[in-house]
């Protein structure tokens, strides 16, 4: 979100942005240096296709430049689709991203029920290269990936208090590692 108070007819109302009035931008960034590689501005609504508006409308669009190159895209749970990860898959690209539990085309809620505080279950669900990885961290998370399998890793951290090592899923380690490109790129900006 770009701040602007100005009159736009696409200027969008956020009241869970700290700039409530803005610019709604959607940003392809490297991961390693946060360069912003492709940009789409929100202009107003769409026609939407079968698949949802974030698949063709924005994501498709963005990634359509470096389909075919083996690259790995990491997206919020905004973004975040089955459909959407098959299709890159399909296209030699690789996809890892946060997941809403109501998402359409998601898992039904009966196969990945709601944990509780404490709880330590693990819920995997594999179709294909498609891995739903569900578990109670402090909060509920849920991850779609067709980049990682449903291994855990060591993180090179330690337990402050416990003095034990913390281990993390793959899937959950790389996309704090990588998911930090758009915010460093709106920091640089």
């Amino acid at each position: 979100m770009v701040a602007w108070r100005g009159n736009l007819s696409f200027r969008v109302y956020n009241p869970n942005k700290p700039d409530k009035f803005g610019i709604k931008v959607f940003e392809l960034c490297d991961s390693s240096t946060a360069y912003c590689c492709n940009l789409e501005f929100y202009t107003g609504r769409t026609v939407a296709s079968s698949h949802g508006a974030t698949f063709v409308g924005v994501v498709n669009r963005l990634i359509s430049p470096y389909l075919r190159c083996d690259r790995t895209l990491y997206v919020d749970n905004y973004n975040t689709s089955p459909n959407l990860f098959s299709h890159l898959e399909e296209n030699s690209t690789l996809a890892c991203g946060t997941m809403r539990q109501n998402r359409k085309n998601g898992p039904h809620k009966n196969m990945a029920p709601k944990l509780k505080k404490g709880d330590k279950t693990v819920n995997i669900l594999t179709d294909g290269n498609l891995n739903y990885i569900h578990f109670m961290d402090w909060k509920e998370v849920r991850v779609l990936t067709t980049a990682h399998g449903a291994n855990s890793i060591y993180t090179g951290k330690t337990n402050l208090v416990t003095k034990e090592p913390i281990v993390k899923f793959e899937a959950v380690h790389q996309y704090n590692q990588f998911m930090g490109a758009v915010d460093r790129s709106d920091q640089i900006v």
